[in-house]
């Protein structure tokens, strides 16, 4: 009993821990299926090339939440 609580701890603690990419997949699947109530503007979209890299393009947008007025950027890309 005891080498099975030890073995089933020891698989728990081996996993990797998840990479950017992981996460970031993750985030994504769970804002699709829990959903977000917003209202916001697009203001522009820009495409960077940064040397070496593949290029990157982005969302640069304005939203209001309680009478707050934020403007923001996401890298959308993917």
């Amino acid at each position: 009993m005891v080498v099975r609580r030890l073995l089933a701890a020891y698989l728990l603690l081996r996993r990797k821990p998840k990479g950017p990419d992981e996460i970031e997949r993750e985030r994504r699947a769970w804002l699709d299926r829990v959903g977000r109530i917003t209202d916001g503007t697009v203001i522009d979209v820009q495409q960077m090339n940064p040397e070496g890299r593949n290029p990157a393009t982005f969302l640069i947008f304005q939203y209001d939440v309680a009478g707050v007025s934020y403007e923001a950027s996401q890298d959308v890309t993917y």
